[in-house]
């Protein structure tokens, strides 16, 4: 990250301490309110307190005060326990009214900061990638569209109720999601309907979660998530992945072979890197396909039935503005003969069968990146 964007991020995140001030300053009476209370507490007392705790662990260390967050943390847990300790819970709420309130001693920055960072965000391209972000915390959701809106179009939605509402209108390129939310459906239960849904399996989704547990961490990627930022999360950490991602969607990879397993293992890699992909079962639907819509790059099967992937390329290389599209033979055809023959052709690259569909990511990236 050089050193203009730094800097950039740097302005954006003094601009957002101020806001951060209200909302802390909130949570600190609302905490105080429920300690003078505590004998009368109720249920929904409970999952209102919890509720904070998880807020502020979430957000506290992504703004620079980590004790915040490590206090909000040590309160959840002890608040989520199966047998509650009463005395626990008093000290730890006690400890995050403390820490919130050491944290509202740093002074936020002057409001001038802040109305540069509404210039900013006034900015944007209808070229950009469509992001959501699907976060039921107003002020790491603020912190992110903050941090993202040079990059992304961006839409956000408190709860998985009014996210599938904007999926049913937009298809984005990418959703950054809360995994616990306390607004109805969970974060994880919204990407299990996501991926069991026709419309919306192929969209790839970023979990953003409080807990650092592998087997939950696991949960979410088995059930497809492309990858998992840790709240509190660094600033710079989430720019770049979510950066990188975007950029990676505005790549068409189409995709062709006759073994359907292999294809859709591959399909299922570069989506997950957040690309466009475009599949296809033999060599006339692999150019019909590129001669509709040109991908960034071709990954084709040497060998197919009707059209094999040299007959292919020899078509693209005599149909002009398919010429220059780079081709990346994907074949059991080992032989040396048979890699010189398709590099003699044209092909920028060939992987032999059987292959590390990961490193077959890396190299077509590399390749795409080279062009552009």
């Amino acid at each position: 990250m050089d050193n203009e964007i730094k800097n950039d991020l740097a302005n954006k995140m003094s601009a957002l301490l101020e806001r951060y001030h209200l909302q802390v300053e909130g949570w600190t009476e609302e905490l105080r309110a429920f300690a003078s209370t505590q004998e009368q507490w109720s249920d929904s007392d409970i999952q209102e307190i919890t509720s904070i705790s998880h807020k502020i662990s979430g957000s506290g260390g992504t703004y620079g005060f980590p004790d915040l967050s490590q206090a909000g943390q040590s309160l959840e847990r002890l608040l989520l326990a199966e047998e509650r300790d009463t005395e626990a819970v008093t000290m730890h709420l006690n400890l995050l009214i403390v820490a919130c309130e050491d944290a509202l001693e740093q002074p936020p920055v002057p409001a001038e900061k802040e109305d540069n960072l509404h210039r900013q965000e006034s900015t944007g391209s209808n070229d950009l990638p469509l992001l959501l972000i699907v976060e039921d915390d107003p002020a790491t959701r603020t912190l992110v569209e903050a941090l993202l809106q040079e990059y992304a179009q961006i839409v956000t939605a408190e709860n998985a109720g009014e996210a599938f509402k904007i999926l049913k209108q937009k298809t984005p390129s990418l959703v950054l999601l809360d995994d616990k939310m306390t607004d109805g459906m969970s974060g994880l239960e919204m990407l299990d309907k996501m991926k069991n849904a026709i419309e919306t399996s192929n969209i790839p989704v970023v979990m953003l979660t409080g807990s650092t547990q592998p087997h939950q961490i696991m949960r979410g990627l088995v059930s497809g998530a492309a990858d998992y930022i840790t709240k509190p999360f660094d600033p710079k950490t989430l720019v770049t992945k979510i950066q990188n991602r975007l950029n990676h969607s505005q790549i068409r990879i189409l995709i062709a072979d006759d073994d359907e397993p292999v294809r859709e293992l591959l399909a299922h890699k570069f989506r997950s890197a957040g690309c466009d992909v475009i599949l296809a079962g033999n060599g006339q639907e692999a150019f019909d396909s590129i001669n509709k819509s040109p991908p960034d790059l071709a990954l084709l099967d040497r060998m197919m039935p009707g059209m094999d992937g040299l007959v292919v390329l020899r078509k693209m290389q005599e149909t002009s503005g398919l010429e220059n599209i780079p081709v990346i033979f994907l074949t059991a055809k080992h032989y040396e003969y048979d890699i010189l023959e398709g590099l003699n052709q044209g092909a920028a690259d060939y992987i032999v069968k059987p292959f590390n569909p990961d490193e077959v990511v890396v190299r077509c990236m590399r390749m795409v990146r080279q062009r552009k």
